[in-house]
């Protein structure tokens, strides 16, 4: 399932650019540099993080639940390539099944904003915690759309 306010649907329409990103690597490098920590899959670009030093009742004070943490974690900066339909639907659905095939037991909601610089972010689809954003798209100030894959 893929959502988007109207922002995004007029970026994604209006951008044409030739396309000069490899995205199966784009996607291959991210899914490479992934990993499991306490139920979260969390992107780690210089294998820092250790299960051991991370204070969970601290990141749960200040994220709330475990999808909270993965987003302020899980966010890399995307270049304007990727912002046209055909870029953006190949990238969200590449990674997406990546992370499908890494982590075959989880479900994953991929999040895309621009104001200026596009970032993507992440986090394990949980039943229990729902979304991070909030469905009403239209509320955002930003571009965004989210990519749930059911």
């Amino acid at each position: 399932m893929l959502k988007f306010n109207e922002k995004m649907k007029v970026l994604l329409e209006q951008n044409v650019f030739s396309n000069i990103v490899d995205i199966k690597q784009l996607c291959e490098s991210i899914i490479s540099k992934t990993r499991c920590i306490n139920d979260c899959i969390l992107y780690d670009e210089d294998a820092e993080l250790d299960e051991k030093t991370i204070n969970w009742d601290f990141v749960l004070k200040i994220n709330f639940d475990l999808s909270g943490y993965e987003v302020s974690q899980n966010e890399l900066v995307l270049t304007d390539d990727l912002f046209c339909w055909d870029s953006m639907i190949e990238f969200l659905t590449g990674l997406n099944s990546l992370l499908q095939n890494k982590f075959a037991d989880k479900r994953f909601c991929l999040i895309v904003h621009y104001n200026g610089i596009g970032v993507l972010r992440f986090h394990t689809y949980r039943e229990e915690e729902g979304l991070w954003l909030d469905k009403a798209l239209e509320k955002y100030e930003e571009a965004v759309l989210y990519f749930l894959d059911e």
